[in-house]
């Protein structure tokens, strides 16, 4: 049993008391790990007198270490308490009347062990001791209580509360003192003070290794206190003493048994001399060696951050092109972090640009939208420390252990997710200090890269822009080449017709004699008749000559944005019958046959708009009719015009059965001069001329009636339909 008790001696409190000591050498400005310290030291002190009083065996001596134990027990769960409520703050942030309270109480408590107020007294008798408490030990007991609702209270507030990491070390940090706290309550406070039994009070003491284990698992697992490094360096020079001290130990005592004499004092030098060499020689490797086996198992991410920022820095301030940028980092990254796979997403207006990646045995694929939740919530995002599980269900999908927004400002330019490190480890204070430096960098850098990335793009486009209007410009000479001579024939055309029939008139039919005759009055039939005709010919050339002379004059202005509306209010289905009776006039004026149908269930149809130019278009959507709308099968020519209203807007639809067009050349009509090919893909159907300006007029009016002009068509010789759309009230 005395050796239980030594081996506990010389375990729990030193245990305790390095952990304390740790910590506060890792950071002793912090006022936390100052207080983690003390409440260490107190711990560690009262452990010690527990189990020093189980080695004596005289009473003056147990009654010591009694009340050794209790002056360290006074201080510790004020302490506790304190550190919990200042936990993690650098600074010490407590209440200045809590703090001065807390600190009078445990003075109080330890000058009454000191007066033995406490204990009155302690026996040992027959292996057992036995302890008579004082009056201040209920009191004592009603604090430790106290303190323990307390602690257990702020624990699970703070879990509550808090997020990420620090709700999983506010965790730990219950369970640890839970598991010690209740076996002392119960073994060492309730046990002595109410039935003065001490045999159970080493177990109390003994659940501080459970503490120590919640308290480690809490810095290796979710970098409680940041002293991995430090414990890791800790245990590497401690197993090195050890090391040296048994094999120089055995060395000197084999060598001394085996070679030296006693009376031989030049060997024993010499020797001593080799074995001051050879521990000079061989301390920094075998040290080096020994971290290097620690670092595997405490430290196994291990890295220097400033060469790994030095280099990534020189990458990019010397990357533009952003795919070898983001490349490059990422690959340094990972290798030197240990990561096993990551991904750079680059957002490019609501898209992504192609995925880098590395680590994956096939390309990831992410939808931008599910993705950007990640990048919405701008910050590091970290799988094992958050909280909402509709984020942790989204990483856990796309295998994501660590996020990163990459913003300049509040210019979303992309993430860089990471996934968990090849050893398992969580992500250090290191990672997270160098993740910090790379960040903003390497959003600046993607943010140059992406400007780089859009010149280069525009110079490209700018090439291509600049060679699409040459080669547009070129056949824009070479077309109005063309239209020069086409509109010079349709011109002349006309004036033509007007010509053949005076000259027919004045030299064939009108001769001298004739019209001597005329003047006497005596006219033949038949020589009337002819003159009839020829007039109405050279009427229907002048109308034709107008219509052309009119389109060129709108298209004109049109182009130079000289086009004016004049509004007034009219029947628009009187409008389309006047058209369809001056389209029935030049079939019959032309000897062609053919029939012009009005459809629609209006009487009447009251618009606002420029009167004098929708009846130039309704004009000249019917001309188109009479000269491409016979069916090139039974050879008649049938046109439908329907009228129709809805929600404000009107429509007028030409519909013939026609020659139809080729939907390839559908982007054609409309434009200025454009006019299809006589024989379009080989097709035996014959399209008459024309000057190109139509369409265009008609398209341009309609435009600026804020209406549209719809062509459509099925196809060749399966007709067409032209419909003008409109509002039907004058646009505000």
């Amino acid at each position: 049993m005395l050796t239980t008790y030594l081996i506990l001696l010389l375990t729990v409190p030193t245990s305790l008391f390095v952990l304390g000591l740790l910590v506060y050498l890792n950071n002793p400005k912090s006022a936390t790990n100052r207080l983690f310290f003390l409440m260490a030291l107190a711990s560690s002190l009262s452990a010690v007198g527990v189990f020093a009083s189980k080695l004596v065996a005289d009473s003056e001596t147990v009654f010591f270490w009694v009340k050794f134990t209790m002056m360290a027990a006074s201080f510790a769960s004020p302490l506790i308490l304190l550190f919990i409520l200042n936990f993690p703050e650098e600074k010490l942030k407590i209440n200045r009347y809590l703090l001065g309270g807390d600190l009078a109480l445990a003075l109080f408590l330890f000058f009454s062990a000191i007066f033995n107020l406490l204990f009155k007294g302690a026996h040992y008798v027959q292996g057992a001791v036995t302890v008579e408490p004082g009056p201040v030990m209920p009191l004592f007991g009603g604090i430790f209580i106290v303190h323990l609702g307390i602690i257990i209270f702020w624990l699970i507030k703070k879990i509550l509360h808090t997020e990420g990491r620090e709700r999983e070390q506010f965790r730990y940090l219950m369970l640890g003192f839970i598991a010690m706290l209740i076996p002392v309550g119960f073994f060492d406070v309730f046990l002595v003070a109410v039935y003065k039994n001490t045999n159970f009070v080493p177990l109390g003491v003994a659940s501080f290794i459970l503490l120590e284990g919640s308290i480690f698992y809490t810095i290796t697992k979710h970098r409680f206190l940041d002293i991995r490094l430090v414990v890791a360096r800790t245990v590497a020079y401690t197993l090195l003493i050890t090391i040296f001290a048994a094999f120089y130990t055995v060395s000197i005592f084999w060598i001394s048994r085996s070679f030296l004499a006693e009376s031989v004092s030049s060997n024993q030098a010499l020797i001593s001399a080799f074995l001051a060499l050879f521990i000079a020689f061989t301390f920094q490797p075998l040290k080096n060696f020994l971290e290097k086996v620690t670092e595997k198992i405490f430290f196994k991410t291990g890295y220097n951050s400033n060469e790994l920022l030095s280099r990534l820095t020189k990458v990019m301030a010397s990357t533009l092109n952003l795919e070898d940028l983001t490349k490059q980092t990422l690959h340094d990254l990972l290798n030197t972090m240990h990561i096993a796979h990551g991904t750079f997403l680059i957002f490019d207006n609501g898209n992504i640009y192609p995925p880098v990646y590395e680590g994956f045995s096939s390309q990831p694929h992410y939808d931008i939208e599910t993705i950007k939740r990640l990048s919405d919530l701008k910050r590091i995002v970290v799988f094992e420390e958050e909280n909402d599980e509709s984020i942790k269900d989204l990483m856990r999908q796309f295998d994501f252990s660590l996020s990163l927004p990459l913003y300049v400002g509040d210019k979303l330019h992309g993430l860089l997710v990471l996934g968990e490190k090849k050893s398992g480890d969580i992500y250090s204070t290191q990672d997270f200090e160098v993740l910090g430096i790379f960040g903003p960098e390497i959003s600046v850098a993607v943010q140059n890269a992406k400007a780089y990335e859009e010149i280069r793009r525009f110079n490209v486009t700018l090439k291509q822009e600049v060679e699409k209007e040459t080669k547009q410009l070129k056949d824009l000479t070479e077309q109005q080449k063309d239209q020069v001579d086409i509109m010079g024939h349709e011109v002349k055309t006309p004036l033509t017709a007007i010509s053949q029939q005076l000259n027919l008139l004045l030299d064939m039919i009108l001769t001298e004699e004739k019209r001597k005759e005329w003047l006497k009055g005596n006219i033949q039939l038949e020589d009337a008749k002819r003159v009839v005709e020829g007039l109405i010919k050279m009427r229907a050339a002048e109308t034709q000559e107008e219509s052309i002379v009119t389109n060129m004059v709108e298209a004109a202005r049109l182009d130079k944005l000289r086009f004016e509306l004049n509004y007034s209010t009219f029947d628009l289905i009187e409008l389309v019958q006047m058209a369809i009776k001056d389209s029935e006039e030049r079939l019959e004026t032309n000897k062609q046959e053919g029939k012009v149908t009005l459809q629609t269930e209006l009487k009447n149809l009251e618009v606002e708009a420029d009167q004098t130019r929708i009846k130039q278009c309704v004009d000249g959507l019917l001309t188109n009719a009479e000269k491409y709308g016979r069916n090139p099968t039974t050879h008649t020519l049938d046109v439908n015009v329907t009228v129709a209203t809805d929600n404000g807007t009107v429509s007028i639809s030409v519909h013939d059965q026609g020659m139809g067009i080729d939907q390839n050349d559908m982007e054609k009509l409309g434009k200025k001069f454009s006019r299809l090919d006589p024989h379009t893909n080989g097709s035996k159907l014959p399209r008459p001329g024309g000057s190109g300006l139509g369409l265009y007029t008609y398209k341009g009016i309609i435009e600026h009636h804020q209406g549209q002009l719809i062509i459509e068509s099925e196809g060749l010789g399966k007709g067409s339909t032209f419909t003008l759309k409109l509002p039907s009230k004058r646009p505000q």
